[in-house]
């Protein structure tokens, strides 16, 4: 049985096709960070341009491009909904209304939410039907209009997290920011639950670096901030932000 994985190589594999066949850019669906995270040596090793782009500079859902082309000619187009202040949607009251009109996940990017206003990005294809639809999320009406406000909402609320490590080992890591045993984070990571930069990682033993996003099922996500200072114990200084 094929899976999902080999599925989306395949699309991709389709796309480099059309790509080469007719000289001009090919643009995926949205895809999510570990869709883009095994795409990345896969296209590589493919040896062609590419580039992935959701519609502003931290996006973290992206559309992939096979071909040359600027961050403009993605075909993403970016809705601002308002509302009365005194609500917050959430991601969910969105991507839910969104999905109530028939609109596939792949055609939805990021969605940002804050009170009284959400930001959302489609892809061109569905932008009109998206704008003369979506008149309410929940309970909650909305008007929509067509561009980005003057300032996006935060993509993440975070909480800082402040440890010491003996290592910059993936077990240590886990053990750090989760409160557990070493042990108990080698099993997980064994066990298939933990991902490193959106994709899977087995060895306990993988250093990481500043920057680096662990996943770990059942605990949440975090961002590596830094891993470059010590104690004058000589322990090293771990600080991450976990995604609320």
């Amino acid at each position: 049985m094929i899976n999902k994985d080999d599925l989306l190589f395949s699309r991709v594999d389709d796309m480099i096709f059309q790509h080469e066949k007719g000289g001009k850019t090919v643009f995926s669906s949205f895809l999510d960070e570990r869709e883009q995270g095994i795409l990345t040596p896969f296209l590589k090793n493919r040896r062609v341009v590419f580039d992935f782009y959701g519609g502003f500079d931290e996006s973290e859902r992206k559309l992939l491009s096979v071909g040359e082309c600027d961050k403009s000619d993605f075909p993403i187009t970016p809705f601002t909904l308002d509302y009365r202040s005194e609500y917050k949607l959430s991601h969910r009251d969105i991507l839910g209304s969104l999905m109530g009109l028939g609109i596939n996940r792949g055609s939805v990017g990021d969605i940002l939410c804050k009170e009284g206003e959400s930001v959302v990005f489609v892809t061109d294809e569905i932008a009109v039907y998206v704008k003369e639809n979506l008149t309410k999320a929940g309970r909650v009406g909305i008007s929509i209009r067509e561009g980005l406000p003057k300032e996006l909402p935060a993509v993440h609320d975070f909480t800082e997290i402040n440890k010491t490590i003996s290592s910059e080992r993936l077990d240590c890591a886990v053990s750090a920011l989760i409160n557990s045993g070493r042990s108990q984070a080698s099993e997980l990571i064994c066990s298939g639950l933990v991902a490193l930069n959106h994709r899977e990682e087995l060895k306990p033993i993988k250093k990481i670096a500043n920057g680096d996003v662990i996943s770990i099922r059942g605990y949440g996500k975090f961002n590596i901030k830094s891993i470059d200072l010590k104690t004058h114990k000589g322990r090293i200084k771990l600080i991450a932000l976990k995604y609320l």
